[in-house]
């Protein structure tokens, strides 16, 4: 028989013990799917387009872009409330003709760079400035300080420090990093070779150690996804830590989360998406987590909406396999141990290639688009979505 002491210490025990079930019942209940809302576009205010890159600039949207003419136009947006989006300004005839082209915003700042395939195939990193009222003024360049490329991407470390990562001439993936100047030129601080590869994509995750550490994610020449982690130095020197390593992919894309883990999307080599989370340790090596997959894709791009020590909201922009623009958003847990769908767009949107999505917010975000009649159109999404702790 049990004494009082006993009982209570008993009672006590199957209390904490429903308590814990009943937390344990809330991580584990499924996300109900919601609908990914369209809310507004740019309508017919931009021409036709052979190549996009998209960041956000001071609460602006910024779409760098391959005009029909084959020239650089960086073209500034004002999203408005009722999810319309107003031209504001653009770059006119401040650049000239251009291959593949790729973009980066500075940290809470009104500045950007573009890394660009010049005429001549060479890459060239360009500062610009956006104005209050939505001009833009192009500050300065990186002048022929780098050769041929034929496939790139460009992140900010800092707000005086960039890293491009490129397909070389050679066919070698190679990270560059530069130095901003105050003048918007730009430096050649340091570089570094890596395996053969395609499809290079770049993204900065924390400060490690005094340092700041990257990500390249590429296809390597057996036709799978390869990682590699970088740790760069505040002067520029950088130094190649580890890879990972993934099955056989046709595209990709890559967004930091919370810090310390990145996702990659990617078409797989049978034409499906698939998200794969890592974690990157201190020392660059690679922890995949979870992962989760779609159907069949054509292009894709990713976009870290927002991200806390509780989880993360990620969405992907993709062609389906009919060429019809969809947003996905998806839903991880703390540490990136599950990667759940939790709503889409449906149908609501055309034919759409050279995707683009940039988040604004925890539940909005704009997709950038050639639509089938080959012009950019910006199209503003919101999804229902709850803050994250």
């Amino acid at each position: 028989m049990r004494t009082s002491n006993e009982n209570i210490v008993l009672n006590t025990l199957l209390k904490i013990a429903f308590v814990f079930l009943l937390v344990a019942q809330c991580f584990t209940t499924p996300v109900a799917a919601q609908a990914v809302a369209r809310k507004g576009d740019s309508g017919s205010q931009a021409g036709a387009i052979k190549g996009n890159a998209t960041v956000t600039v001071a609460g602006k949207i910024i779409t760098a872009v391959k005009t029909g003419s084959n020239k650089l136009k960086l073209i500034s947006w004002r999203k408005n409330s009722n999810g319309s989006y107003t031209r504001l300004g653009d770059s006119g005839s401040q650049a000239g003709t251009v291959g593949k082209i790729a973009a980066t915003s500075f940290f809470g700042g009104n500045k950007l760079a573009t890394a660009v395939m010049t005429s001549s195939g060479n890459l060239k990193i360009i500062t610009w400035r956006v104005n209050s009222n939505g001009s833009i003024t192009r500050l300065g360049d990186s002048g022929s300080q780098a050769g041929a490329v034929s496939s790139l991407s460009v992140a900010a470390m800092s707000n005086e420090l960039l890293v491009t990562a490129v397909r070389d001439g050679g066919g070698n993936v190679k990270m560059i990093t530069w130095r901003v100047n105050a003048n918007g030129s730009l430096t050649r601080r340091g570089d570094h070779t890596a395996a053969k590869g395609t499809y290079v994509r770049v993204t900065r995750l924390d400060a490690l150690s005094g340092n700041v550490q990257a990500v390249c994610a590429f296809k390597n020449s057996s036709g799978k996804l390869t990682l590699a982690s970088y740790k760069i130095a505040t002067n520029g020197a950088i130094k190649f830590l580890k890879y990972g390593n993934a099955g056989a992919v046709k595209d990709l894309a890559i967004d930091a989360i919370r810090g310390t883990h990145v996702m990659t999307a990617v078409k797989t080599g049978s034409n499906t998406l698939k998200m794969i989370a890592w974690q990157v340790s201190g020392y660059g090596d690679f922890y995949r987590r979870g992962d989760a997959s779609a159907g069949s894709i054509g292009g894709l791009s990713v976009n870290t909406v927002s991200s806390s020590n509780s989880g993360a909201y990620i969405s992907t922009a993709v062609s389906t396999s009919s060429g019809k623009l969809k947003v996905i958003m998806w839903r991880t847990n703390g540490n990136t141990s599950s990667v759940t769908r939790i709503g889409d767009s449906g149908n609501q949107a055309g034919a759409a290639s050279m995707i683009r999505i940039v988040g604004t917010s925890h539940h909005n975000m704009t997709t950038a688009v050639r639509t089938g009649s080959g012009t950019l159109k910006l199209i503003n999404w919101d999804f229902n979505a709850m803050p994250l702790p």
